[in-house]
């Protein structure tokens, strides 16, 4: 059989699994024990993930999205204002029923794809957030599609945690995330 035919039905047959749901128990991507506080420094957290994306309620609710997440150290002035890193990722989020607006491909430091932030000094529970555009209203309410997932466990192997995804109009959905170093 010629390598790239073989090749070719690997590729199929992986991405038959990360679509069907069986993910879950095949990666070792389970939701977090508990929802907060986080566990495990937010120190040395850049670098290449996979990244997963379970949705358990919303309009896609058992659905799966995969995808690649980069992440580097922010710059000083953004870290004092507690955004520990910036980046990328590659993932149609869409497909669990989680919007943002703007990009997640963006490189700019003051507008990128991907952040994770905490809340100050004594908030140390790290918050991913996903889109390069983020506007509030005066009332606090969101004024463009967001998802922010909160970091719930830190291991030497990545991180994992729940996200929530609102939209301006009241949608919603939810689920957790797993993000593991390769």
């Amino acid at each position: 059989m010629p390598f790239f035919r073989v090749l070719g039905s690997c590729t199929v047959l992986l991405a038959l699994l990360a679509g069907s749901g069986a993910g879950a128990q095949n990666n070792n991507c389970r939701p977090p024990a508990a929802s907060t506080p986080t566990t495990g420094s937010l120190a040395k957290l850049n670098g290449s993930y996979l990244l997963l994306v379970y949705a358990s309620s919303g309009p896609h609710a058992g659905r799966i999205a995969g995808g690649t997440l980069d992440l580097t150290t922010a710059a000083a002035q953004l870290r004092r204002n507690g955004t520990l890193y910036v980046g990328t990722a590659s993932i149609d989020l869409k497909r669990v029923g989680a919007q943002y607006a703007g990009s997640l491909f963006s490189r700019d430091p003051a507008t990128p794809g991907v952040s994770i932030e905490v809340g100050g000094p004594t908030h140390k529970t790290g918050t991913v957030i996903f889109g390069s555009l983020r506007s509030k209203r005066a009332d606090g309410s969101h004024a463009a599609p967001s998802t922010r997932g909160d970091v719930v466990e830190v291991s030497a192997r990545g991180f994992r945690g729940f996200w929530r995804s609102t939209a301006p109009d009241g949608a919603s959905a939810a689920g957790y995330f797993c993000a593991t170093r390769y």
